[in-house]
Formats: C-alpha cells, sequence, structure tokens
C-alpha cells in the first residue's frame, strides 16, 4: 500500500473516531488540551501563535484564545468559507 494510501485510510479513521466522541467527551478534551498547552514552556514564550475557528467535530480553541485576552490577534474570519 503507498504511503498516500495509508495517510487517506488514516485521516479517515481518525475523523470517523472524532466524530463518534459525544459533546461532553469533545468539551473534556479541550479543557484537557487547553490546561496543557497553557502550562507548556513553548506557549508562554511563544511570541505569535495561530489558532483557528473550529467547525463540526473539531477541538474548540475558544478557551486558549479565551485565556489569552486582549493580547492575541483577531482575524476576521467572516469570509472565510
Amino acid at each position: 500500500m503507498e504511503t498516500r494510501e495509508l495517510k487517506a485510510r488514516l485521516r479517515t479513521s481518525l475523523l470517523a473516531a472524532r466524530r463518534a466522541l459525544t459533546a461532553d467527551q469533545r468539551r473534556a478534551a479541550a479543557a484537557a488540551a487547553t490546561a496543557g498547552m497553557l502550562a507548556a514552556p513553548a506557549w508562554r514564550a511563544a511570541r505569535v501563535v495561530a489558532l483557528y475557528q473550529a467547525y463540526g467535530a473539531e477541538l474548540d480553541v475558544a478557551a486558549l484564545r479565551a485565556a489569552e485576552g486582549e493580547d492575541i490577534l483577531r482575524l476576521d474570519t467572516s469570509t472565510v468559507e
């Protein structure tokens, strides 16, 4: 099997596993990820960090954005499709 096919299968499998999580499980995962990121020396030392707007079952990073308060750059995502 080629690398491209393996990657496609892995991506499909991981997306299905993520979609299978309950809303409570996703919230718990987001809280754990946020706590881990905020505690990481690399996060605290970072001068620039790019975050995304979560859609569907993606990990919600709103708490991470909120923890940074006004120090975070706000991008207009209203035109992103």
